[in-house]
């Protein structure tokens, strides 16, 4: 597979392998996509517990509930 990047991208890649920290570029772009796809799961997760929190927000058991006030509460910790 070959992968073009901008002037800016190779920089850095270059950067990261002559700091030491990386043996090659093909470690510095794994590593990359390894945290992109990481970062994905966690969007996705994020947008699931919103969604639950969204439902549980208007539910009947909750008539009682502020979010403001449960916030506030919990920053008071």
């Amino acid at each position: 597979m070959h992968v073009s990047l901008t002037p800016e991208l190779e920089k850095l890649v270059k950067t990261q392998v002559e700091s030491g920290l990386y043996n090659s570029s093909s470690e510095v772009v794994r590593e990359a996509l390894c945290l992109w796809s990481e970062q994905q799961q966690y969007k996705k997760i994020m947008e699931l517990l919103c969604a639950k929190l969204e439902l549980a927000e208007h539910s009947p058991l909750l008539d009682n509930f502020s979010m403001d006030d449960f916030i506030k509460e919990l920053d008071s910790e």
